[in-house]
C-alpha cells in the first residue's frame, strides 16, 4: 500500500470490489486497478485523484480471473477501473463553482443515455458509443462537463465502474448493470452521443503553434463575435491574458487596420484602458509569438458563445482526424507485417479483404455480406416491433381502437415496462395531438391511473398542419418547430395522430403527396427516434394504409387493427424488425376519471391487453434448434410453472451446451442471447421484474400471473 493513498479499506471494500472486477471481466470487460489520493486544485478546493495502479495499464487491463483475485486481495482499497476503448462516457460533475448540469442546461443540450451511473461524488456518467475524432477533453467544454475517451496519442482513458466502493462513497448504476453494458457493446450498438454536445468539444489544434502562428481560418467575423464574448475585466483582467488575446487577433487579422480598431473597442471595456498604450502594444505583436486566434475561441466558449462556422470546421476536423487516425494505424500496421505471412493465425490478404470494401469512394461505403453479418443489430424501442430511427404505422377503420394503442405503447416506452410480451427500452415520447387533443388528454390520465406516472411522455399540442410551408418551396413551420423539439429533447419514439388531420390538403392517391408525408416522418428520425403515424386503412378493409402504396412500400412496420365483439386483434403486415406471424391483441376498456358536471361517473376508454392464440401457436417444430434448446432448460428450472431469474436460466444455457455446443464461451453466451430473442420475439416466453415463464395458453394472462415480489 502507498503512504499517498487510502490508508485503510472501507468495510466491505475488498468483498465488493473484488466481486465487481470479476462481474465485468466475466462479462468480457477488462478491467484496471485505480488508486487515489488527495489532490489540492489552484483554488484550494480538495478532490479525489484517481490513476491507473499499473504503468501500462493499456496493455496490461484484464479478464483473468486469477489475476483479478490477485490484485485485489493483496490491495483490497484499489477502485475498479475500466478503459473507454470500447465506449465514450459524458461526465457530469458538481463540485464547487463548477457545476456541469446547469451548464448542459444553459447550452440547452440534453445528454442522456440508456446506460448511466452515479458517481461517488454525486456526478453522473452516460455512456455513448465511441465517436471517430472525439478524445477525452479534461473539461474542455464547460466547468464540470468531461468526455472520457481516448487520447488523441490513441491510449484509451478510464473511469471507475460502476458499482465500485470508495472511501468517499459508492458508483452505482441508474440504469443498466454489466451485463447490460456488455449486451449493449457487443450485440445492440451504445447509442449515440449528443450532435450539439460534439459540436461544442474543442479542436485538437492549439492556441500556440510553435514558430510562427497561423490564422484559424475562421471568418474574422466570427472571430470578432468571438472576442466580443469576451467579458474585459472579469477573467482577462491581468496585462498578461490582454496582451495574449492582443496576440491572437493580430495573428487572425494580419495586424490590419479592422483588427486594430476591434483591438481597441474590446481593450476600452477594461477600467485602465489607454489608447496610446494599446497601440503600442498592437505595434509590439509579432507572428513568432505563436498564439492563435483559438485562444480568442477558447475563452469565448467558457462564456457559452457558439457560431455556426465554427461547428462546421469541426466536424470538418473530426472527419479528417478520424481518416488520418485509421490511415496511420493501417500503416503502421503494415508497416508491423512486414515480410510475415500471418499475425495471429490472419493473413495480409484477408485484412485488406476486410479493410477495403469500406473505403470511402464519393460518399457511398461498400460493406461485404461477411461485415453485413457482424454489424450490430439496431437497437429497438420495442422488440421485435419497432426499432429506432423506423417509420410505422397503425391503421384500421374508424373506432378500431388506433388512438386507443397509441397512447399505450407510447405510454410503456415512457416507463420502459414491457407491453404485450415484449420487452421495451425506455425513452422520451411525443405523442403529437393533431385530433382530439382533449379526448388524448383524458386517456393519458387514465393511463397513470392505471399504470403510474410517465414523466418521459409528452402530448403536443398546436399542431394542425406539417405538410404546407407559409413560403413557396419552404418547408411547413410547425414542422420545422417539431423537428426543433425532436432534436433538442431526443425522445426514442414520436407518434403522429392521425396523419390525415396533420397534413391537411394532402392529395392521399398521389405519390407526389405521400411522399411528401415519407418525407416528413423520416426527417423526424434523424436523432434516432422511431417515428409512428395513426392512419385510417382503405375502404377495402384489406389492413394496408389509405392512399398510395408508396406510402406502404415506405414502412418498416405496418400494424392493422381489426375489431369484433371479442375485442381487437392487430396484424403486422409488414415488419422489418421481426416476424409478421406475431400479432398483439386488446380489449377496449374503461376506467373512472371523477364524475362529471351531472354526478355521473366520468368514463375513459383505455387499452387492456389481452392474449391472443395466434401469439402463442406459432408450433415448436418452427423454433430453431437453439431456441428449442432454451425452452427446455426454462422447463427444467421453472417445472413448468414457476418464473424464472434471467440470470439462472442464461447460466444454465450457457453451462448446458445445447444451446450451442461451442468449446468458447462468449460463442455460447451470445447464441443464449439469440434463442431467447428468439422466444421473446416469437411470444413463446414472457418476461417481467427480471424473470422468465412460459406462455402455456392463450387464456393465461400476463397480469395473473406476475412473479412473487
Amino acid at each position: 500500500m502507498h503512504a499517498k493513498d487510502s490508508p485503510k479499506t472501507v468495510k466491505g471494500q475488498e468483498a465488493d470490489n473484488l466481486e465487481v472486477a470479476l462481474e465485468y471481466a466475466r462479462e468480457g470487460r477488462r478491467v484496471i486497478p485505480l488508486r487515489y489520493q488527495d489532490e489540492t486544485l489552484k483554488n484550494g478546493e480538495i478532490r479525489k485523484a484517481k490513476s491507473p495502479r499499473w504503468t501500462d495499464y493499456a496493455s496490461k487491463a484484464t479478464t483473468d480471473e486469477e489475476t483479478i483475485r490477485r490484485v485485489w486481495e493483496k490491495e483490497p482499497q484499489l477502485l475498479v477501473g475500466l478503459l473507454t476503448d470500447e465506449f465514450n462516457v459524458t461526465d457530469l460533475d458538481r463540485h464547487g463553482e463548477k457545476d456541469g448540469f446547469k451548464a448542459l442546461a444553459d447550452m440547452g443540450v440534453e445528454c442522456k443515455s440508456r446506460l448511466c451511473a452515479k458517481t461517488a461524488g454525486g456526478g453522473e456518467h452516460h455512456f455513448f458509443a465511441p465517436t471517430p475524432g472525439v478524445t477525452g477533453s479534461n473539461g474542455k467544454i464547460a466547468p464540470g462537463i468531461d468526455i472520457k475517451a481516448a487520447a488523441a496519442s490513441g491510449t484509451p482513458g478510464y473511469i471507475v465502474a460502476p458499482g465500485t466502493v470508495a472511501p468517499w462513497g459508492k458508483y452505482e448504476w441508474i440504469a443498466g448493470d454489466a451485463e447490460a453494458l456488455a449486451y449493449a457493446i457487443d450485440l445492440v450498438g451504445l447509442p449515440l452521443m449528443p450532435e450539439a454536445l460534439i459540436a461544442r468539444l474543442p479542436s485538437r489544434k492549439s492556441d500556440r503553434e510553435p514558430g510562427e502562428a497561423s490564422p484559424t481560418g475562421l471568418p474574422v467575423a466570427v472571430i470578432l463575435s468571438a472576442l466580443n464574448a469576451i467579458p474585459n475585466g472579469s477573467s482577462f483582467d491581468g496585462r498578461g491574458d490582454w496582451i495574449h488575446i492582443g496576440m491572437a487577433l493580430h495573428c487572425e487579422t494580419g495586424g490590419s487596420d479592422d483588427g486594430r480598431a476591434a483591438w481597441h473597442e474590446w481593450s476600452k471595456g477594461h477600467v485602465e484602458y489607454d489608447a496610446d498604450h494599446t497601440d503600442a502594444a498592437w505595434d509590439s505583436f509579432k507572428t513568432e509569438g505563436g498564439i492563435t486566434g483559438w485562444l480568442i475561441i477558447r475563452e469565448a466558449e467558457r462564456q457559452g458563445w457558439s457560431d455556426p462556422a465554427l461547428t462546421e470546421l469541426r466536424d470538418m476536423e473530426r472527419r479528417e482526424e478520424a481518416e488520418a487516425d485509421f490511415d496511420a494505424a493501417w500503416d503502421a500496421m503494415r508497416e508491423e507485417w512486414g515480410e510475415a505471412e500471418t499475425v495471429n493465425g490472419v493473413t495480409a490478404a484477408e485484412i485488406e479483404e476486410l479493410v477495403a470494401p469500406v473505403a470511402r469512394a464519393g460518399g457511398l461505403t461498400f460493406t461485404t455480406p461477411s461485415q453485413c453479418a457482424d454489424l450490430p443489430a439496431r437497437p429497438y424501442v420495442i422488440k421485435g416491433l419497432l426499432a429506432e430511427r423506423d417509420v410505422a404505422a397503425i391503421v384500421g377503420a374508424p373506432g378500431a381502437g388506433k388512438s386507443l394503442l397509441g397512447p399505450r405503447l407510447g405510454y410503456a416506452v415512457a416507463q420502459g415496462k414491457e407491453v404485450f410480451g415484449r420487452r421495451v427500452r425506455q425513452g422520451g415520447v411525443l405523442y403529437v395531438a393533431a385530433e382530439d387533443h382533449g379526448g388524448l388528454a383524458l386517456r393519458l390520465a387514465a393511463l397513470r391511473g392505471q399504470h403510474g406516472e410517465a414523466e418521459s411522455f409528452e402530448l403536443v399540442g398546436g399542431v394542425s398542419d406539417l405538410l404546407n410551408g407559409q413560403i413557396a418551396g419552404k418547408p411547413s413551420p410547425q414542422l420545422e418547430a417539431l423537428r426543433s423539439a425532436v432534436e433538442a429533447r431526443r425522445p426514442s419514439l414520436v407518434i403522429i395522430d392521425t396523419l390525415a388531420v396533420a397534413f391537411p390538403g394532402l392529395e392521399e392517391n398521389s405519390a407526389e403527396g405521400m411522399g411528401r408525408v415519407v418525407a416528413a416522418a423520416r426527417s423526424l428520425t434523424e436523432w434516432g427516434a422511431a417515428v409512428v403515424s395513426v392512419h385510417h386503412d382503405t375502404k377495402a378493409g384489406d389492413g394496408l394504409p389509405r392512399g398510395h402504396s408508396l406510402l406502404n412500400g415506405a414502412l418498416d412496420v405496418a400494424l392493422s387493427l381489426k375489431r369484433d365483439r371479442k375485442g381487437v386483434a392487430g396484424t403486422l403486415t409488414k415488419n422489418r424488425n421481426g416476424s409478421t406471424e406475431n400479432g398483439i391483441a386488446f380489449e377496449i376498456g374503461t376506467r373512472v376519471l371523477g364524475i362529471d358536471e351531472d354526478g355521473d361517473p366520468r368514463k375513459v376508454a383505455i387499452c387492456k391487453e389481452t392474449d391472443t392464440p395466434a401469439m402463442i401457436s406459432k408450433s415448436e417444430s418452427k423454433l430453431p434448434k437453439g431456441a428449442k434448446a432454451a425452452l427446455d432448460h426454462l422447463r427444467d428450472l421453472g417445472h413448468g410453472t414457476r418464473w424464472v431469474p434471467e440470470a439462472d436460466w442464461r447460466k444454465a444455457c450457457i453451462d448446458g451446451r445445447k444451446v450451442s455446443g461451442s468449446p468458447i464461451e462468449d460463442s455460447r453466451r451470445k447464441a443464449t442471447s439469440r434463442a431467447i430473442n428468439e422466444l421473446t420475439t416469437s411470444c413463446r416466453v414472457k418476461f417481467a421484474d427480471g424473470k422468465y415463464h412460459e406462455a402455456r395458453s392463450h387464456t393465461e394472462t400476463f397480469d395473473d400471473d406476475l412473479p412473487d415480489e
